[in-house]
């Protein structure tokens, strides 16, 4: 059988000749890393001191996921503090998003969900409009699309939305050139989320 013939263009030849770019990519994860391990201890004084005991006795060693193909970008996930217990779900995801964006999102569904649904009714209320709550009958789907996730002071009705639910997921974006300020904007998002949940 004949062997294909594969060609680069010459923008793809040039980055495959230099490894700065991979060295630059490996980098800019590494501080990633830093930013998401710090994380950890911020959301515990911020965030996990403030939840209901029968949360904070569930919960799990903090854990980051790397990855390199969601959406075809690398990412990084911090999720923490977090319970996956089947349909039991308790979780708040950090992620950066190779070329769009740092999130933050609070997860809650089953037991969790029946025990914070009074909490969430009142979110549109408590928290700013920069959070956007996930409409995806799928929530394991995590990127802003539109068919995703929407602003939560666009949601008519909210407490009937958060009653029907089978799951909630709140979440707020960071565009990357807001990198300087990142780890502010993540701690406010904590505590806002904190707000929500105490």
């Amino acid at each position: 059988m004949p062997s294909t013939k594969v060609n680069l263009s010459t923008k793809e030849m040039q980055m495959v000749m230099s490894e700065e770019i991979i060295h630059t990519k490996i980098a800019v994860l590494q501080k990633v890393d830093c930013i998401l391990n710090d994380c950890i201890s911020r959301i515990d004084s911020i965030l996990i001191q403030n939840l209901p005991e029968s949360v904070k006795a569930q919960l799990v060693v903090p854990k980051i996921s790397k990855g390199e193909q969601y959406l075809q970008m690398p990412y990084r996930i911090l999720d923490c503090p977090r319970i996956f217990k089947g349909e039991d779900i308790f979780a708040v995801r950090t992620m950066f998003l190779w070329g769009n964006y740092f999130s933050v999102t609070l997860h809650v569904s089953g037991a969790f969900l029946d025990t914070c649904r009074s909490k969430l009714k009142v979110a549109q209320q408590k928290l700013p409009a920069s959070f956007y709550v996930c409409i995806q009958n799928d929530q394991w789907q995590h990127d802003f699309s539109s068919s995703n996730y929407v602003a939560l002071h666009s949601i008519d009705k909210w407490q009937d939305f958060v009653q029907q639910a089978s799951f909630i997921k709140l979440a707020v974006k960071f565009h990357l050139h807001q990198w300087e300020q990142i780890n502010d904007l993540l701690d406010e998002t904590y505590l806002q989320t904190a707000s929500l949940l105490h």
